[in-house]
């Protein structure tokens, strides 16, 4: 009988301990590194119960995987440690196929950001303090909130973007909930800030609604510089039609606003920072408003450090960051265009003479596109063969309306 018992004892010692070291390997491979390990039996219990993770798909054969697991490992270490908590996950998308169609995923890697459950696409950088940074912004409230005009009013002095003011009598209605609902939507794109305060109410004349706000060091007479709104149940839509001003600041974090509008973008490129030289940039911009004013609604105005974070665009208009000042448009179907009438000048004494009749030019059809391109062969036909450069593509090839056999090579190729 005692033999009997210790047998059991010792089969059960033996399962216990099996259990255990199971137990410690999916630990470690599950939750003991700073990147969780998701499969398809733990992925809804984990990602539902976070207000904020981010889940990586990926493929172990992957390069540009491979060249994002130590940064995301990296920031993982960093997020784990913050206050909140924000966790960073991984998905082996080749071993878990059915989440991957699950959630759309056609490439690796991708990134998917997870808010109680609900998922949106990451568009933040790749390396591991752009990351960091990204979901810090992420996992903060979506609106800045403040209780007193003191407050909100150093706020909007130190904003170099637009700002979209909320102000409610209480956060229990309906307007609040249309407002708190979209900046979680626009969280990526905008700063919304929000006030109870009743003298801010007064001031703007708003109750249970938005005032859409530019940069005060961007400000102009010659502009709106402000625009309301009490009804909210299409707030994202209103304020983009309304969050560009006259004449606003072409960047990177602004130039999917531009793209949007679906119309000619006219860039006055100038020398100049556009948050460390505000009186500098509203000299140049006001000039350019002059211009844009006759022209509002036919096209899209903005003004663009000539050496920022665009300069590599100019290129494609065959000009270079070294100029103090050029005018290119860059129109809705992606044509380059390039206004020629800008005289060297000191960065002091900029004149948009010309400007206007160019842009008079540019929509009746009249201006010709910049395009790269080599000289018209003298004589481009041979044995059959015709030899197209960027200037004849159109005529030869798209207005021709023939079929064709094209080659497109390289001459050291």
């Amino acid at each position: 009988m005692g033999h009997v018992r210790k047998e059991k004892i010792r089969k059960m010692s033996k399962i216990l301990s099996i259990a255990f070291v199971v137990f410690t390997i999916f630990l470690s491979t599950s939750y003991c590194e700073d990147v969780i390990t998701l499969t398809k039996s733990n992925f809804d219990s984990v990602v539902n119960r976070e207000p904020i993770i981010l889940v990586e798909f990926y493929a172990p054969w992957c390069g540009h995987c491979k060249k994002l697991a130590p940064e995301y490992e990296k920031a993982a270490g960093v997020l784990k440690k913050n206050d909140p908590y924000v966790p960073l996950a991984k998905v082996d998308a080749t071993e878990e196929p059915d989440l991957g169609q699950r959630f759309g995923v056609s490439g690796y890697p991708t990134l998917k950001v997870f808010r109680n459950g609900q998922p949106s696409e990451y568009q933040g950088p790749r390396d591991a303090d752009g990351i960091v940074k990204y979901m810090r912004k992420q996992a903060g409230p979506s609106s800045r909130s403040f209780d007193n005009a003191a407050d909100v009013n150093k706020f909007l002095a130190q904003a170099q973007d637009v700002v979209v003011l909320g102000l409610f009598s209480d956060k229990n209605n309906a307007q609040y909930k249309s407002f708190s609902k979209t900046a979680n939507e626009l969280r990526d794109e905008l700063l919304f800030v929000e006030t109870t305060d009743a003298s801010l109410l007064e001031s703007y004349g708003v109750t249970n609604g938005v005032v859409l706000l530019q940069p005060q060091s961007f400000q102009s007479k010659q502009e709106v510089m402000s625009k309301s709104t009490t009804d909210l149940s299409s707030l994202s839509s209103w304020i983009k039609s309304n969050y560009l001003p006259l004449v606003g600041v072409l960047n990177s974090d602004t130039q999917e606003r531009y793209d949007a509008t679906g119309k000619a973008v006219l860039t006055l490129w100038a020398n100049i920072d556009f948050k460390l030289d505000p009186k500098g940039s509203n000299y140049v911009a006001n000039r350019l408003r002059k211009v844009a004013k006759e022209f509002e609604g036919q096209l899209v105005f903005s003004v663009a450090d000539i050496r920022g974070d665009l300069a590599g665009a100019l290129s494609q208009h065959g000009l270079s960051s070294s100029d103090l000042y050029a005018v290119t448009v860059k129109s809705a179907l992606g044509g380059k265009f390039v206004f020629t009438g800008l005289t060297k000048q000191a960065a002091n004494s900029f004149k948009a003479d010309g400007l206007a009749e160019w842009v008079k030019e540019y929509l009746d059809g009249k201006v010709e596109p910049f395009l790269k391109s080599e000289s018209v062969p003298a004589k481009s036909t041979v044995d059959g063969v015709t030899t197209l450069v960027a200037k004849t593509f159109d005529t030869e090839i798209t207005q021709a309306g023939k079929p064709a056999l094209i080659e497109f090579y390289a001459p050291w190729c």
